[in-house]
């Protein structure tokens, strides 16, 4: 959410790239440039950093034949993104944004899990990684572990992060975890969880609430009294987004706003001539 006015009449093209005959991840835009990499298995795996401007690229780095190339983040001058390789031939590397030089290349456990992007506060990087699943912490300017909370092994998820703890949804629970020891402070539990093994990340509200879509269902926690809040069982997709007491989600390709505190339906709104891809 960002709190301006657009006028979609003076939208226009300024550049596309073609980079690669595979997909990209999503990308991370910051200081003037764009991060993305491209989504291969075992080839084609390359990380890009371009001209937001102009689309001209500064630098890329190709890590040739390993399983993936997650979707990068950007903080302090650096490029965050994690390569899979199975066992402990998987690394969090940080790249200099501006020359693309290496920063560090911190090892830790992986099987063949593909990720998002890392979440990075107040300097501190936190991955989903381990060998049988888990959430790390590691400094963000040496690269050094802080800590490792082997959690239930599921992929696709990052690390949603506030001042106090770190948080991640798998196998029908959230997870809260002390964001300084690792240790696992609590778990919500929320029925009727049908995601395979896939995790999800949390997005987190200001009223001590958090915010997941699962199998279709917009779902609240409540993490002052440590409850499952409301469920709103329907065909939502992707992300939510929570700002001034209210949650937009996409359901069935329709944009809703739902009251943050009881999911009632505020409004909708449908793109003339079409739905809205997640």
């Amino acid at each position: 959410f960002i709190p301006i006015s657009l006028d979609p009449a003076k939208f226009a093209l300024r550049w596309q790239k073609k980079l690669c005959t595979v997909g990209l991840n999503p990308v991370t835009a910051a200081g003037g440039q764009v991060f993305v990499s491209q989504i291969g298995y075992h080839k084609d795996q390359v990380l890009y950093a371009l001209e937001s401007k102009s689309g001209d690229i500064f630098w890329s780095k190709d890590f040739g034949d390993i399983n993936s190339v997650n979707p990068p983040s950007y903080y302090d001058g650096n490029v965050y993104v994690q390569t899979g390789n199975h066992g402990d031939d998987t690394y969090l590397r940080a790249y200099d944004a501006q020359t693309g030089d290496l920063v560090f290349r911190s090892s830790h456990r992986a099987q063949w899990d593909r990720y998002y992007a890392p979440t990075i506060y107040k300097g501190t990087v936190y991955i989903n990684g381990g060998y049988y699943g888990g959430m790390y912490a590691f400094d963000g300017k040496s690269g050094q572990q802080e800590w490792f909370n082997d959690l239930e092994q599921y992929d696709e998820w990052t690390p949603a992060v506030d001042e106090k703890w770190a948080y991640a949804f798998m196998a029908g629970k959230m997870y809260v975890v002390d964001r300084l020891t690792g240790k696992t402070a609590f778990t919500i539990s929320a029925p009727d969880f049908d995601s395979g093994w896939v995790g999800y990340t949390p997005v987190l509200g200001r009223l001590s609430d958090a915010f997941v879509i699962e199998d279709g269902r917009l779902i609240h926690f409540n993490l002052d009294t440590r409850t499952l809040g409301w469920v709103n069982s329907a065909n939502f997709s992707g992300q939510p987004t929570v700002v001034n007491e209210v949650v937009y989600a996409i359901n069935s390709g329709v944009l809703g706003a739902y009251d943050q505190r009881t999911g009632a339906l505020v409004w909708m709104w449908e793109v003339p001539g079409g739905g809205i891809l997640q």
